[in-house]
Formats: C-alpha cells, structure tokens, sequence
C-alpha cells in the first residue's frame, strides 16, 4: 500500500512540474485519503495542519496555490508526525529554493520538492519525537 501512494504521489510531482498547476481531480483524493487517515490515527490530523499552514500563508500571500496546500495537508497526514511534517516542509523549500538557483528563474512548481521531501523522511525514518 505504501508504495502505491508514493507512486501516486510521484504522479502528482510529474504532472505539477510539467503543467504547474495540481488539478483537483488528483488532490481531492489525498484529502479524502488524508481524513480516513487521521481518523485512524489522531496525530496525523496535527501533522497535516503543521504541514499545511505555511502553505495556508503562502497562498493568502499568493506565493503558492492551492493545489500547493491540498498536497501538505496529504503530506502531512501520511508522515504522520508534526515535527516531521514541518521537516518536509522546510526541505522542500531549500529543494524548491536550489531548483529556482539551479535554473535561473524566480519561480518552480513546488509540488515536486514537497513530494520528494516527503517521501524520503516516509520511507527513511528520522527517529522517534
């Protein structure tokens, strides 16, 4: 099952780098999924809300969109743990940060960086907090 979802994550990665948007038709059912999951396990609900509130703030500030903010509180909810889901948060914007050094420009889809971020602190454990 967990690689099934990191898969469909991955999926969203490609399609948010490629076209820059993620449609709803994708993250609407990480939230659906998300729910389920904090409904399981309580602590995945303040995970996703770690995770998704500066994504909350960058989208009121319009430095993110919502697809952006949808793909946290998913994030969020599958690491499971607060302090790991602000981990992800922050290395996705150093990844999202070298990706606009490394091309030049002033913005990248961000989804990629968070989806990478994520995975990798999932599938590699960093501890018990």
């Amino acid at each position: 099952m967990g690689w099934f979802v990191a898969g469909y994550l991955v999926v969203l990665a490609v399609i948010d780098a490629r076209t820059g948007r993620i449609r709803n038709v994708l993250s609407v059912p990480l939230l659906g999924a998300s729910v389920l999951l904090i409904l399981a396990e309580p602590s995945a609900g303040a995970a996703a809300v770690a995770a998704a509130v500066p994504y909350l703030i960058g989208f009121f500030g319009r430095g993110c969109g919502g697809g952006d903010v949808k793909l946290a509180v998913g994030c969020g909810a599958l690491l499971g743990n607060p302090l790991t889901a602000l981990l992800a948060v922050a290395g996705a914007g150093a990844l999202t940060a070298a990706a606009c050094l490394a091309t030049g420009r002033s913005a990248v889809p961000h989804g990629p960086a968070l989806v990478l971020a994520t995975v990798m602190l999932w599938l590699v454990p960093v501890g018990n907090y």
